[in-house]
């Protein structure tokens, strides 16, 4: 059965600067929650980590809310009788 949106190629696939900021954004709070807990400064990791925690979740918002506008989308291409079946299997 085929999809209902083409795959893209290799070459065609892009990432957004949101994308690499929700990938990167977790290892750098990481990396310098764990430089501080090892240098002994609890208090100065506890800043960071509150600091960093709002802006981690609103990106994580916005990945979800990409995440759903993208499921449906795919869900409304399906044709009528494999939406049907989908919604009866509940």
């Amino acid at each position: 059965m085929r999809s209902a949106s083409p795959r893209k190629t290799n070459e065609q696939v892009r990432l957004s600067p949101i994308a690499l900021f929700g990938a990167s954004a977790p290892i750098l709070i990481l990396s310098a929650a764990i430089g501080l807990l090892f240098a002994g400064n609890v208090t100065a990791m506890r800043a960071v980590v509150a600091l960093a925690g709002p802006p981690s979740s609103a990106v994580l918002i916005l990945l979800i809310f990409g995440l759903y506008k993208a499921m449906r989308t795919d869900y409304e291409a399906l044709p009528g009788s494999v939406r049907a079946s989908l919604t009866a299997a509940h």
